[in-house]
């Protein structure tokens, strides 16, 4: 009985308690250490005025994560679709360039994926020298692109709360 205790602590203190974080507006579900917040911005691009929403919860915790992150943006009718294959490929290549290039990273690796029959990319960077990683989960879903992230120092980018929070993610109908 004294080992069950001491598990079941062990279990709470590694793993932590985590909640489900709904919107509605934004049509998915992630399991989220804490609640998330919303930041909202605005920027012109050639398909006209795009508006992204972030969902994002900053802290510095033990395993090492420092943010926890999903965005989407929804684009016109049209100019992004889920069905056009080469289009979703073009979209995600030009997307992760243009990531690794913002931060003056390394690209380390690029897997396609797909979650709910949706098609998506999972991605590396590494950063600020090699001494931060951005892991990303991204996906299609008709006219809007989703983004799942978490940022950490390199010395801690494998560990499980990464992984669960990434997978936890899902698209509601």
């Amino acid at each position: 009985m004294i080992r069950l205790y001491w598990l079941m602590l062990f279990v709470l203190a590694f793993f932590g308690k985590w909640t489900e974080f709904r919107s509605e507006a934004g049509k998915f579900q992630v399991l989220a250490p804490q609640e998330l917040q919303l930041q909202i911005d605005t920027t012109t691009t050639a398909v006209g005025k795009l508006v992204y929403h972030t969902y994002f919860l900053q802290q510095q915790e033990k395993q090492g994560n420092q943010i926890y992150m999903v965005s989407y943006c929804d684009y016109p009718e049209g100019s992004l679709h889920a069905d056009s294959t080469d289009l979703v490929e073009e979209f995600f290549d030009v997307t992760i360039q243009s990531a690794t290039e913002s931060v003056e990273g390394e690209l380390l690796y690029i897997h396609k994926e797909k979650l709910q029959n949706y098609a998506g990319k999972r991605w590396r960077i590494d950063y600020l020298e090699g001494k931060a990683v951005i892991r990303t989960r991204a996906f299609i879903v008709d006219n809007r692109y989703y983004s799942v992230q978490v940022v950490s120092p390199r010395f801690k980018n494998m560990n499980t709360n990464v992984e669960r929070f990434m997978d936890s993610f899902r698209i509601l109908d």
